[in-house]
């Protein structure tokens, strides 16, 4: 059950992007004063667009696990 709501998520959440940026792609017509300057390289995509978004989970991730590794497996009541 959980994966198959993954995958409902991950197809909603594509879908909307599409549709959000489908009508980008009919205004391609430059205006006299249009300067669209440098295109980003694929290296700078990659890194911008993933590497950022999987350096914060990263992040979130020990920030949110680390505490726990300094506790002991008890549950704090104690044998004696």
């Amino acid at each position: 059950m959980k994966i198959r709501t993954a995958i409902s998520a991950a197809f909603s959440t594509l879908l909307l992007s599409w549709t959000n940026i489908a009508p980008s792609f009919s205004l391609t017509k430059r205006d006299d004063g249009d300067d669209p300057g440098t295109l980003m390289s694929a290296g700078d995509a990659v890194l911008i667009f993933a590497g950022i978004p999987l350096a914060v989970t990263a992040l979130m991730v020990v920030l949110i696990y680390a505490p726990s590794r300094g506790r002991s497996k008890t549950t704090g009541i104690s044998k004696y």
